[in-house]
């Protein structure tokens, strides 16, 4: 973050104007947020020099050294893209930013104007187990490839994703950024809900409901796996929910784990015998099964929480479409990207803004998506077809 560069607040309502100039050795060059204003060479050494004018949350600053290659483009509306590339990113990995153009064009149409000068990408050598929505500029590490540079189509498919999600957060996040960490449900639920759109945009509504169905399974299954209530009535089988894999493709490597031989025997011993012997082979389980937190207001500890802040948030959100319906839907998101542009809000005030829109009261379902354990229903046609609007 940006707390290792230099003494900050680290506090989402805290924006400011940033302009870095960064001076490295040759071959080295070195970019951050903002548009790229100079750049000189001399004395073996490159500097260059980034200011942007929109005020940025000190967690979204990013600095990017090392043997780079820049590649600047100019879209057809006039923003700039930006991508920083570690020279041994492979080609296939580098290609998938290539839709950049398309997919902020189609977020455009549904959530308002592109809010910074600059938009691309930052990839470094490593691999991340995250991507960072740094303004202007998202931060995402190389993929692990084994025996040469190209990936699998699902991975690249994955990867496309994650591109999406860090580019919603332009608007989700870093344009609106939350008032408060706990309303960080601004952020992740909305993002992880333009992945679904993406989806929806690109493939149709039935590969969009077959996720959404998916996410609430998977949310709804972990709300029970943790109910104390039910724990003692479950056994190992109930174990790979946890997982999100179908007991016909549970390999043989993760059934030595259980200690059992077959799927079948895992009937035969209890849910946390089970987890015990999955704890024992140095598994992480605390970052498997954990009581779920409210959505609107999830706590210090599960400030990110994939279950209760990014899957359930998203579903919040597709909930909302369904209970307002599209036209006050897309409005409530253009206002609220339009209102609170290069500042900061909270739940109330998004919640404020629907209603607004909407002429809807909607009170009981913010309660009861945002701030209730329990999971609502959720209309998601799981036979393929459209998703009905009631």
């Amino acid at each position: 973050g940006a707390e290792q560069l230099f003494p900050d607040n680290g506090h989402p309502a805290d924006k400011a104007t940033y302009s870095f100039r960064l001076t490295v050795p040759e071959p080295y060059l070195a970019v951050a947020n903002g548009v790229l204003v100079d750049r000189i060479t001399e004395g073996g050494a490159t500097t260059t020099v980034w200011a942007s004018r929109d005020p940025i949350a000190s967690y979204l600053v990013t600095v990017h050294a090392g043997e780079i290659d820049l590649v600047e483009q100019t879209a057809p509306n006039g923003l700039r893209l930006q991508f920083a590339f570690a020279e041994d990113v492979p080609a296939s990995q580098r290609a998938v930013f290539d839709r950049t153009e398309e997919i902020v064009a189609y977020f455009e149409g549904v959530f308002g104007p592109y809010p910074f000068e600059t938009a691309g990408a930052t990839v470094v050598s490593q691999f991340l187990w995250f991507a960072l929505e740094t303004q202007g500029l998202p931060i995402f590490g190389s993929l692990a490839v084994l025996g040469g540079d190209d990936l699998a189509p699902q991975d690249l498919a994955d990867f496309e994703e994650t591109v999406v999600h860090e580019l919603a957060h332009q608007w989700f996040g870093d344009n609106v950024t939350p008032l408060r960490w706990q309303d960080i449900w601004l952020n992740e639920g909305f993002a992880t809900y333009s992945q679904y759109l993406w989806v929806e945009h690109t493939r149709g509504i039935a590969a969009r409901d077959e996720r959404l169905a998916e996410s609430y399974d998977f949310v709804a299954a972990q709300i029970r796996l943790t109910d104390p209530g039910i724990r003692p009535t479950l056994t190992g089988l109930d174990v790979l929910e946890v997982f999100g894999l179908p007991p016909e493709e549970l390999p043989a490597e993760l059934l030595a784990l259980f200690g059992v031989e077959t799927v079948a025997e895992l009937a035969d011993i209890s849910f946390d015998e089970a987890l015990a012997r999955f704890a024992a082979e140095g598994v992480p389980l605390g970052l498997l099964l954990v009581e779920p937190a409210l959505t609107g207001d999830p706590g210090p500890d599960q400030l990110f929480s994939s279950i209760s802040v990014y899957q359930r948030g998203a579903l919040a959100v597709h909930a909302l479409r369904l209970e307002v319906g599209d036209d006050a839907f897309f409005a409530i998101l253009r206002g609220w990207t339009a209102r609170y542009r290069n500042g900061n809000a909270t739940v109330d005030d998004f919640a404020a803004l629907a209603e607004e829109v909407s002429g809807r009261e909607l009170d009981a379902f913010f309660a009861a998506w945002l701030f209730s354990p329990e999971l609502p229903p959720l209309a998601i046609d799981r036979a393929g077809g459209a998703t009905p609007v009631p």
